[in-house]
């Protein structure tokens, strides 16, 4: 069962159709036992409690190796909490040691996770899944490294596909779709399971980029891909990497397995680009491959000590008015404003980097009590070892997010309009652990081939503006709801400044009002349909996907108090 293997306390037969299930997987159906559990005295769970297992666990909980190779623990935590009801099994995030979390009266309880899951190698496991789902009215998740912010990769009372161990990497010199007549192109196809980091360093070895997430241990394949992304420094220069994307391999829920491109099912190809993780569980994704990158020049800014509020105001108040001229000439990275910046340029040289943020050099250090720096970076898995690894968040601590795509409209328009925004973000972050204000939307690169279905905003946009806040193992369920409220009034507040916008799905408010329009757009109706075609049956519903039916659900019931 993963990177741990529990001894389990009397576990419950299998009903006939689980057996039936587990028998034509030889024995692939596992029991799920929360990560934490052998910590605990007293759990209602399968698993004992065990001191040297708990201390295994204790030393491995935050450790990112251990905790997307062990399929019940989920990078973000929140994941496994049933919200409604307070039931999960979690240790202190921040102090795994501290055992207030996991002493008597502390329980273990299954909270949000799966009761079973399949650890996938084939595309027969998958459309095994799929039947039993369909024959047993089994809910069904799919879970990769658990990073899903509102608990999509988990489900109370689900049987879950794990996709971790589809490690497989090739690269292609000169690939073309099955079934297309065109030329050739460099393409990387990689499993599912495998990570941002991991890919990183293949591209580094065959002299190719591809550009990945701000986090190198989300897997490439699994969410992100489906809903977009991932979203990286690099997206305004090169686009999302759904624009990259030229071929899945997936098993749809009606149980077929299929190789899906712009020529054979070109209307899954386009829901697949962007449509969300409810049209099929993928197995493979080959992506375009960029060439190795000639040296860049890298901006980064920090501060000598902790920014106070009005510091970060004179500082978020620039880089508002500078936005528009940096994204018009293809700068694009990360912005935090408690902490600093980093914006990365493959198209200008260093001196017209030097020229373009001599104003914001003279700021930071005149002014603001911080540093600037001014470096060329060698490649693109330099400049992510440099400056991107190590901003990394907490693992195995549940947190949440609201957000808001803000079009250039907004960064070009009065300077009313630009104070309107900058008063929204000053508030906010005084309200939440963090504020993010990340240039990573196609807004230089444009369009794209035009068959993708992320919402159209996102190549209007310049920032992906994000707000997170964290709670541990003694938060209660009216303090998380309070927690989701606050992230969701803040959210309100960039929607009124930009309404015609959208979200990023992935890191977007839980309770965000009009989902279809803020995550797809005009892009919604069509995904409607064809979810409609590959899933009549709804196997792959989840939490405000495309063809969601509400929180009034029985498969929603550990959100049903949001």
């Amino acid at each position: 069962m993963g990177a741990l293997a529990f001894q389990l306390s009397g576990p419950p037969p299998f009903s006939a159709a689980l057996e039936a299930l587990n028998a034509s997987l030889s024995g692939g159906v596992h029991y799920v036992v929360p990560f934490a559990r052998p910590c605990f005295a007293v759990g209602t769970v399968l698993g004992i409690f065990d001191n040297a297992t708990c201390a295994h666990v204790i030393e491995t909980y935050t450790d990112v190796d251990t905790v997307t190779s062990t399929f019940s623990a989920y990078l973000n935590s929140a994941g496994t909490i049933c919200e409604a009801t307070g039931d999960q099994c979690l240790l202190d995030g921040f102090a795994p040691s501290d055992s207030e979390a996991f002493l008597p009266p502390r329980q273990c309880l299954q909270g949000n996770l799966p009761d079973f899951y399949i650890d996938v190698q084939s595309p027969a496991d998958v459309s095994a899944a799929f039947d039993f789902a369909r024959q047993t009215k089994t809910p069904i998740s799919i879970k990769n490294t658990g990073h899903d912010y509102v608990g999509r990769s988990a489900g109370a009372g689900s049987v879950a596909l794990w996709m971790h161990n589809l490690q497989n990497i090739a690269f292609d010199a000169d690939f073309v779709p099955s079934g297309c007549k065109q030329a050739g192109t460099p393409a990387v196809t990689f499993g599912t399971g495998v990570l941002a980091g991991t890919l990183s360093e293949f591209a580094d070895a065959h002299n190719i980029t591809l550009p990945g997430g701000a986090d190198r241990f989300v897997a490439l394949g699994g969410g992100y891909i489906l809903v977009l992304l991932f979203i990286s420094s690099f997206t305004n220069a090169f686009g999302l990497a759904v624009d990259r994307v030229l071929q899945f391999e997936v098993v749809t829920p009606d149980s077929v397995h299929r190789i899906v491109n712009a020529c054979s099912y070109p209307d899954l190809f386009f829901a697949l680009r962007g449509g969300g993780p409810g049209f099929g569980a993928v197995l493979n994704v080959t992506m375009k491959a960029l060439p190795k990158l000639s040296p860049f020049p890298v901006i980064a800014t920090t501060f000598k000590e902790t920014p106070d509020i009005a510091v970060q105001t004179k500082y978020i108040e620039f880089l508002i008015d500078k936005a528009f001229a940096l994204a018009s000439k293809g700068w694009g990275g990360y912005i935090v404003p408690s902490v600093g910046l980093s914006l990365v340029n493959p198209f200008v040289s260093m001196e017209e980097a030097e020229e373009t943020t001599a104003d914001l050099k003279l700021l930071m250090e005149t002014e603001l009590n911080g540093t600037f720096i001014l470096t060329l970076e060698s490649s693109y898995l330099s400049f992510y070892n440099d400056f991107v690894v190590p901003q990394q968040l907490p693992n195995n601590v549940p947190s949440a997010l609201s957000s808001r795509l803000i079009p250039a409209s907004v960064f070009n328009s009065t300077a009313a309009m630009r104070a309107e925004l900058s008063d929204a973000i000053v508030t906010a972050t005084q309200r939440h652990t963090l504020t993010c204000l990340f240039p990573v939307t196609p807004f230089y690169f444009g369009q794209g081939d035009g068959k993708t279905s992320v919402t159209p905003a996102w190549r209007d946009a310049i920032w992906h503006v994000f707000y997170v806040d964290f709670w541990n193992y003694d938060t209660t369920p009216d303090e998380i709801a309070q927690i989701h409220e606050s992230l969701e009034e803040d959210a309100e507040a960039l929607r009124r400044i930009a309404p015609d916008s959208g979200a990023y799905s992935n890191e977007a408010s839980l309770l965000e009002p009009d989902y279809a329009q803020a995550f797809w757009g005009s892009n919604y109706k069509r995904l409607l349909a064809i979810k409609s075609k590959y899933d009549p049956d709804h196997l792959l519903d989840c939490w405000k996907c495309v063809g969601w039916r509400g929180a009034s659900s029985p498969q929603y019931k550990c959100q049903q108090n949001q």
